[in-house]
């Protein structure tokens, strides 16, 4: 073990090297000091039994946000209160990758982070500013290379703490499973996976997958639209009556408390080098293998990269954890006429009916739900 973790500190450092003439890191985590008044609040007994049996290794979790839509995040961050540690989760620390945010957002990020840091007495909750100054705008191209820096910034900290684990997430996840982090890393498995995926709502492979197990009946889909195994099928990402079914299906089985319908035991193998999300996954050392890095070259579209390209390479295909359930809001291609049917407040009130009575009352003002 120590053999191994020494050549990958070797090879990492030259990894790292060879791309320092490509990206220089612009990173400072901000610290909030501001005293808000509150009480530490602990999840459910249930909830935090779960998570007992996944033993914290010397290094830390963290869960990575590219951020920030503050309409998107205001629903996600209760959900990561809960899975913080100290609330019974497995998260060390939640950072945030800013890079397309506003000044609105940025400051209602730290208002939180400032209240919920004061409530836990730690810093748990950081930044990592990818791109030093707001904007408005939310355009993929110009906003690629700060994606493409995160996964170097990830390099280099692995490079320090080989045993720390992250999870890649986006802004507009608004729904997670409970003990969903924990889900991850209890199913993992590198002998028969390469990346770990979540079982993502809304994901055309997972849609696929929910389809083939039933999910989508003629009560929740009574067009019979059809989900193709493809990523640039139609009704994968890009027509809007296929979102809005998945989407209210979701909630249909929610209300219904029928979740179990979309959990699927283990891992579900997938297409080799097959294009994927990547709206939520897991990053370490495992997947790290740096003569593959080096021979496919430069992360540059890293969902290309990381799903396709790099991934391609490996022995073992690429994986979806069936119990790590969450909902993400939609592809690009749909966003706007999901947010105009309303559908977003679904997800709001989900939240409010899951973590209403646990989350403390300084932390919903926090997020403007109160």
């Amino acid at each position: 073990m120590m053999q191994r973790r020494v050549q990958f500190i070797v090879l990492v450092s030259l990894t790292v090297l060879c791309f320092t003439a490509l990206y220089k890191y612009d990173l400072f985590c901000a610290p909030n000091a501001v005293p808000v008044q509150g009480r530490t609040q602990t999840d459910s007994p249930s909830i935090a039994s779960k998570s007992e049996d996944v033993r914290r290794s010397s290094g830390r979790v963290y869960a990575c946000v590219f951020t920030g839509r503050w309409m998107f995040l205001r629903v996600l961050l209760p959900y990561l209160y809960r899975e913080l540690r100290q609330n019974g989760g497995v998260i060390d620390r939640v950072i945030f990758a800013m890079l397309g945010y506003t000044s609105e957002t940025q400051l209602k990020l730290q208002h939180f982070s400032t209240a919920a840091n004061n409530i836990l007495q730690d810093e748990f909750f950081q930044f990592l500013y990818l791109k030093r100054d707001p904007t408005d705008g939310h355009n993929q191209q110009k906003l690629a290379p700060f994606y493409t820096e995160f996964y170097y910034v990830v390099l280099q900290r692995l490079l320090r703490n080989p045993a720390d684990i992250y999870f890649k997430m986006d802004d507009d996840i608004v729904y997670l499973h409970p003990n969903v982090f924990s889900s991850m890393l209890k199913n993992k498995n590198t002998s028969d996976c390469f990346i770990h995926f979540g079982n993502i709502v809304t994901n055309w492979r997972c849609n696929w997958l929910h389809q083939e197990i039933g999910v989508f009946d003629k009560e929740v889909n009574p067009n019979g639209l059809n989900i193709e195994y493809n990523p640039w099928a139609q009704c994968g990402w890009k027509k809007p009556e296929c979102a809005e079914m998945v989407l209210r299906s979701f909630v249909y089985y929610y209300h219904k408390k029928q979740l179990s319908k979309y959990l699927v035991p283990g891992r579900s193998l997938t297409t080799k080098g097959h294009r994927f999300s990547i709206n939520f996954f897991l990053l370490d050392v495992d997947i790290v293998d740096i003569k593959q890095m080096m021979e496919v070259g430069a992360i540059r579209d890293d969902e290309l990269w990381w799903s396709s390209t790099y991934s391609g390479k490996a022995s073992q295909p690429n994986c979806i954890v069936g119990e790590a359930l969450m909902v993400h809001f939609s592809y690009f291609t749909t966003v706007k006429q999901m947010l105009e049917l309303g559908l977003l407040k679904e997800f709001e009130n989900i939240v409010l009916m899951e973590l209403g009575e646990t989350l403390p009352r300084t932390l919903w003002n926090a997020t403007d739900f109160f």
